[in-house]
């Protein structure tokens, strides 16, 4: 073989890598997925729940509440480096915060999610996702509940939700009756389909 074609060879498996590897990463199977039409975006009713649970505060807040480590404003926004909103935001601010983040949360659930979900576990599966992993969606896709979703024991991962109850108090982690609630409706949501 000549070199000019052994380096053509190494310059296709080189491409060929990489695009594996972009087609494994979560951008790339949203790409993919965009595509393909199997995309799923949280619905309006989903949106309504969300807001819902997260309650609006158009001032920053501490998140979790009595920790000074992140902030969040709006509809649950954590705020990110740069972004301090010292005055506030009204709610059309809120809104479009809210539209970013949720599009973020629905790439992380779109690409870990292999198995068909139907709207209102897809829906529980983002509310989920945005209030425990949107900082860190590695703790969603490396789950239990995600597994379990994945490997077709959905009774299994709606039980899985409960778990995702703790915060940490005084040096401890302690279930917090808020986010069993919380957990509670996600869960319902999931199972059941029932968004109220």
């Amino acid at each position: 073989m000549s070199s000019i074609a052994r380096r053509w060879l190494w310059i296709a498996a080189a491409l060929g890598l990489a695009g594996f590897v972009w087609a494994r990463s979560t951008r790339g199977k949203n790409v993919l997925l965009d595509l393909t039409g199997g995309r799923m975006y949280l619905s309006i009713a989903g949106q309504d729940v969300l807001k819902q649970r997260e309650g609006f505060q158009a001032q920053r807040y501490p998140d979790p509440p009595g920790q000074s480590v992140t902030y969040s404003i709006g509809w649950g926004h954590k705020l990110k480096p740069g972004e301090l909103f010292l005055d506030g935001v009204d709610e059309a601010t809120a809104n479009a915060l809210l539209a970013a983040d949720v599009h973020d949360t629905e790439d992380v659930v779109n690409a870990g999610v292999t198995v068909e979900l139907l709207q209102a576990q897809f829906d529980a599966l983002v509310i989920f996702v945005f209030n425990t992993s949107s900082r860190e969606p590695e703790k969603f896709l490396q789950s239990t509940l995600l597994r379990k979703l994945n490997a077709g024991d959905t009774e299994g991962a709606t039980a899985e939700f409960a778990r995702w109850n703790k915060v940490h108090r005084g040096g401890e982690l302690v279930a917090d009756a808020g986010l069993t609630e919380r957990r509670a409706v996600e869960a319902r949501l999931f199972s059941s389909g029932q968004y109220a």
